[in-house]
């Protein structure tokens, strides 16, 4: 029955399926306007939330800012009558010791820290949030507490994170997270933000300690603790890290939020939802304090907030009624004229994809399909363009890739070298000793000309007898080369330093575990459009699982020419060639080992 009814659907005209489709989908249209008003009634909900929270915010921030610069206003007046005490000498004068304890210095030292200690305990009484006012310095550390604690006498602020941060400060206030206070012996209950700054001689500007002032968290539940107390409203004060300085039910104290609201809360809007532990949608909204730089974050139920939203969903299935019945005879009416022109569209298109998104369309009508023409037409141009930068990048790729596979000469070689042609200087007094110093010098010149990425075979083949000629004198001349080259193929160019690795690889994996005796043959021959390179030599070979692995895995040297080994040779073969060329290998345990190197001919 299914399949009868799609037959039949099948074989309908343009025009008759548009109406029939529209007839049955007709409701969908009409979801997405009922979807589309319930959402923009939603916002506008949202927004009337989002204006009475940022309003609630902006003060307790107002406030928050003020609070603080009145802290750090009456820190700087203590800076100034602590410098007046201690004739501006504060940091350079310290505790005497026991033999010279009552001389004039030490009956001045205890002076000034006991008026110290008075300009900071009356301090602490400004403000009923201050629980204690210290001074940090080279020579002493006064601390000043309004009421009776039990402080901890060997206490020091040095591991404490706001006291690194002033530290690496210069003049600007510093205010820390929520924290223990950590000069009391029991601080289970003491829960303080430090404001804290450096202050400074004023005769010559020379650093004279640290002043922190420890302010309890009551202050915040005490200035906003209508604001703070709404039903189904939970406030945090959170650092740029997620970390919660305040949380008004006190359910996340002194903790970090969770990852998802965490990274919300980087967000530039301020605005964002997420799902509380229970699987609640949750509505939240934030701002950042400029001097602070906390951010104060509201959070509630997100069904709290569109619940007046629901009493117009009646109205909007009024409202799908009688569109639904209105948008049915618009059906009828603009099917027969939308078939024509969609027809000659799909014509346009279809000629478009056939040449390869060249041809455009010729837009002859300025309705949607005309309009979706044109948006065609850019989308070709778009595709065109994109499809350029594509193969541009690529081609920036392939060539970034293939100078980082171009490496450097490895240093423990020319080391081994030039202790070759010393040792042979002092034992033989051969002259020998200039056609090896000559080989080197041609080879490091090869070697340098960075910029030419091909080289002729010849130049290949020269270089590649340079460096034979070097291990020759380094193996005593136990190796045996043999050259089989065509001399056509001499003009034809090949990658740098093609050969030399395998080379290498015969005389150090092949040929060195058996005493460095042996033989070594390089075959050059043109194949149809290939060049076919083939380095054979007779030494210990590889077994199945060395040999799978030769190609994947770079097999560096101390002692090697250079870094470029078996894989980079592979690599940079398909990156320029193309995967039908590269690198084989044949080898067998005791054996010997072949490497079938084949690339194009490059004139």
């Amino acid at each position: 029955m299914f399949f009868s009814v799609l037959r039949n659907f099948i074989n309908l005209s343009i025009r008759n399926k548009i109406i029939f489709l529209f007839s049955i989908l007709l409701i969908i249209p009409i979801i997405i306007i009922g979807l589309f008003t319930y959402n923009y009634i939603i916002s506008v909900v949202q927004k009337r939330a989002v204006d009475y929270t940022s309003e609630i915010q902006h003060s307790i921030i107002s406030k928050t800012d003020s609070y603080f610069s009145q802290m750090n206003d009456l820190l700087m007046n203590i800076a100034y009558e602590t410098n007046d005490m201690t004739s501006l000498d504060l940091s350079r004068r310290a505790m005497p010791d026991n033999e010279t304890r009552q001389d004039n210095k030490t009956l001045q030292y205890l002076k000034e820290t006991d008026q110290i200690y008075n300009v900071l305990l009356a301090s602490t009484r400004k403000s009923k949030y201050i629980n204690s006012i210290s001074l940090y310095t080279e020579s002493r550390n006064v601390l000043a507490y309004k009421t009776i604690y039990n402080v901890n006498n060997s206490y020091s602020p040095d591991n404490e994170d706001w006291f690194k941060k002033v530290q690496a400060s210069k003049r600007e206030i510093i205010i820390s997270n929520t924290h223990r206070d950590n000069q009391l012996i029991d601080n289970s209950k003491s829960n303080v933000i430090t404001i804290a700054r450096k202050i400074y001689n004023p005769a010559d500007y020379s650093e004279i300690g640290i002043l922190a002032m420890n302010i309890s968290l009551d202050a915040i539940n005490d200035l906003y603790k209508d604001i703070l107390k709404n039903e189904g409203v939970k406030v945090y004060f959170v650092n740029g890290d997620g970390f919660i300085n305040y949380c008004n039910d006190n359910s996340q104290y002194m903790g970090y939020l969770d990852a998802e609201i965490k990274s919300d809360i980087l967000n530039p809007e301020g605005i964002f939802t997420f799902f509380d532990n229970d699987g609640a949608k949750m509505f939240a909204t934030y701002q950042t304090s400029s001097l602070t730089g906390w951010k104060i974050l509201f959070t509630m139920k997100y069904s709290n907030l569109v619940l007046e939203a629901n009493v117009l969903k009646a109205v909007i299935i009024i409202v799908i009624i009688f569109l639904c019945s209105f948008l049915y005879f618009l059906i009828v009416y603009f099917s027969k004229r939308i078939v024509r022109p969609i027809k000659n569209l799909e014509l346009g298109m279809s000629t478009a994809i056939q040449s390869n998104f060249k041809n455009k369309l010729d837009i002859t009508s300025i309705d949607e399909v005309g309009r979706l023409g044109e948006k065609f037409n850019l989308m070709l141009d778009k595709i065109n363009q994109l499809i350029s930068d594509v193969y541009y990048e690529q081609d920036l790729k392939r060539q970034a890739e293939i100078n980082a596979l171009q490496a450097q000469i490895n240093p423990h070689f020319l080391y081994n070298t030039l202790n070759t042609i010393k040792l042979m200087a002092v034992l033989q007094k051969s002259d020998k000793i200039a056609n090896t110093i000559d080989s080197l010098v041609k080879l490091l010149q090869f070697t340098a000309k960075k910029t030419e990425e091909f080289v002729s075979i010849k130049d290949e083949v020269t270089a590649l007898q340079d460096y034979i000629e070097i291990q020759k004198v380094r193996y005593y001349n136990k190796i045996k080369f043999i050259f089989e080259i065509e001399e056509a193929t001499l003009s034809f160019k090949t990658l740098k330093f093609t050969l030399q690795p395998f080379i290498e690889n015969s005389i150090f994996h092949g040929l060195e575990p058996r005493g460095g005796k042996g033989t070594i043959t390089v075959k050059i021959f043109r194949q149809e459009d290939d060049i076919c390179f083939t380095v054979r030599d007779d030494g210990t070979g590889m077994d199945e699982a060395t040999l799978n692995n030769l190609l994947n895995t770079d097999h560096e040297n101390k002692n090697s020419f250079n870094k470029i080994g078996i894989k980079n040779v592979h690599q940079r073969i398909k990156l320029y060639f193309g995967y039908q060329y590269g690198v084989n290998i044949k080898s067998h345990i005791n054996a010997g080992t072949e490497a079938q190197i084949k690339i194009p001919v490059i004139l």
